[in-house]
């Protein structure tokens, strides 16, 4: 995917897992889990190469102007807790709401 995010995206994602964010932040931005059991192998495109994710774990979708960013395989950015970026198949997601 060629198109840059906003760093104040990541940013804010970073303030919200942290616990730092503040109302005048904006909204929350929900989380999602990957589905099903064991690990899945996922292009992060800030490293260009394939990396090893457990499923179960909670990830927020990259969105811009409220709808899901993908590509024309039907993969969409995420941004894990640990801190990567990753492209995934966006039917892997299922969307678990605010934790």
């Amino acid at each position: 995917m060629s198109k840059t995010y906003s760093a104040n995206l990541i940013k804010k994602l970073i303030k919200q897992i942290s616990g730092k964010i503040k109302k005048d932040d904006g909204d929350l931005i929900p989380e999602y889990t990957i589905k099903g059991r064991g690990d899945i192998w996922c292009f992060s495109p800030t490293e260009r190469t394939m990396a090893r994710i457990s499923r179960g774990i909670p990830v927020y979708l990259i969105e811009e102007e409220g709808h899901e960013e993908k590509n024309q395989d039907g993969k969409c950015l995420i941004y894990t807790q640990l801190g990567g970026l990753y492209m995934i198949d966006c039917k892997e997601l299922e969307r678990i709401g605010f934790d």
